[in-house]
């Protein structure tokens, strides 16, 4: 119960990084970039083309999308809020969900691997963030499992880096 918890509080602070961010008139942006993750601003890339570069830099990493949350359009349909671009990636490496689910299959309550991709605040760049598995996996206190979670976040943080 306890590690559940502990991820649905990690999603749910992804989630609001965004919110609290844009209401933050003293701070900049990047001050609030999470500690539980990795992320680069991507000035004078637009949200849309920042999707396109992050699903082929993941595919070159051997993940694919299997889920994609739109956000924006969420809060519209569901609260009628207008929101930031803002998307949730959930990008799966089946080499590694394999071996991850072969340890532990209950393994899927931490997959797939959150990528967040938003507009930034002055709507001409865009912020890309992706989760680190090893902190993530640290729940487990499993050996085999941090093995797989530090090879994973490699690949994540080659995504961040070629895009």
């Amino acid at each position: 119960m306890i590690r559940f918890l502990v991820i649905t509080a990690s999603i749910i602070l992804i989630f609001i990084s965004g919110t609290i961010a844009s209401e933050s008139q003293d701070k900049p942006f990047e001050s609030h970039f999470p500690e539980y993750g990795f992320t680069r601003h991507l000035e004078g890339i637009s949200y849309e083309d920042a999707l396109i570069k992050v699903t082929n830099e993941l595919k070159t990493e051997g993940f694919g999308v299997i889920t994609d949350i739109n956000v924006t359009t969420t809060m519209k349909k569901k609260l009628d809020i207008d929101y930031r671009k803002y998307s949730i990636l959930g990008a799966c490496n089946p080499k590694f969900a394999h071996k991850a689910l072969e340890i532990d299959p209950f393994i899927g309550l931490l997959l797939p691997c959150n990528v967040i991709v938003m507009e930034d605040e002055s709507g001409t760049g865009s912020i890309v963030s992706v989760i680190s598995p090893k902190e993530m996996f640290k729940v487990l206190e499993n050996s085999e499992m941090e093995a797989i979670a530090v090879q994973v976040e490699m690949k994540l943080k080659n995504v961040l880096g070629n895009l």
